[in-house]
């Protein structure tokens, strides 16, 4: 019953036109927010990927790309 009220409520607030825009804001709100979701993952991702290894050269360890670290690797088995 409470629900109702309020929906009632709502609409005499709220032109039918006011109720669309606002339904739109919503969702372009909704979209937009889905984004940022999405590109915050593929950056997680990407990083990721970009892991580091450290490795010691002259008695001092740096920090490297995975990538780099196999290539040496690969170049000290050959």
């Amino acid at each position: 019953m409470i629900m109702l009220s309020l929906l009632a409520s709502t609409l005499e607030k709220y032109t039918p036109h006011e109720l669309e825009q606002r339904k739109i804001r919503k969702q372009k709100l909704i979209e937009d927010r889905r984004k940022r979701i999405e590109d915050s993952l593929k950056l997680k991702q990407q990083k990721n990927t970009l892991k580091k290894e450290n490795i010691i050269i002259a008695g001092k360890e740096i920090e490297i790309s995975e990538e780099l670290f196999n290539l040496i690797n690969l170049e000290k088995n050959n």
